[in-house]
């Protein structure tokens, strides 16, 4: 060894210590972190053109789940949504299965008919609520997720993607 460089249990105690100032910091971020969760509890996030229902009704639905029999309805119509009108009167069908570009929509919780016919009522309450928007999706929330990706303007370079719409950040 040269007189500069230090010796073997120096060099490690140093690291010791990087590493414990390291853990000390990552532990008051997750504490921060807590609290500021435990604080929004219940604050559902409501960030769409209009308001979504932040708790779901204590309901429990017989197999398959009809619509008709919910208490609360799914929101799928999306009226701040307005289309180019270029398809109106044609039908359309997107696959996408046979042009070898692979792309999909990962949902997180969304409220349909299947939650109730799923989950016990008491569980239906919770749907969603651990998700940091702490509500369930409605289902025009998603339908932008598969316009962009039908869209080749919009995605047009966009190849074996899997769009995550989760209402967590880092969920997938």
């Amino acid at each position: 060894m040269s007189g500069k460089e230090p010796a073997p249990d120096a060099t490690l105690q140093t690291q010791r210590k990087i590493q414990q100032e390291q853990d000390a910091r990552d532990a008051r971020d997750a504490n921060a972190k807590q609290e500021t969760k435990s604080d929004a509890q219940g604050k559902a996030v409501q960030a769409g053109a209009r308001p979504h229902p932040e708790r779901l009704s204590s309901q429990h639905l017989e197999k398959p789940g009809l619509e008709a029999d919910l208490q609360l309805r799914p929101q799928f119509l999306a009226p701040d949504y307005r289309g180019s009108g270029k398809l109106e009167g044609f039908g359309t069908l997107v696959t996408g299965a046979d042009s070898g570009i692979g792309r999909a929509v990962a949902p997180g919780p969304v409220w349909t008919p299947l939650n109730p016919a799923d989950k016990a009522a008491d569980e239906v309450v919770k749907f969603g609520q651990d998700t940091d928007m702490k509500r369930a999706a409605q289902p025009e929330e998603l339908s932008p997720a598969y316009v962009f990706l039908a869209s080749p303007v919009c995605s047009g370079y966009i190849s074996g993607i899997v769009l995550p719409v989760t209402g967590s950040v880092g969920a997938i």
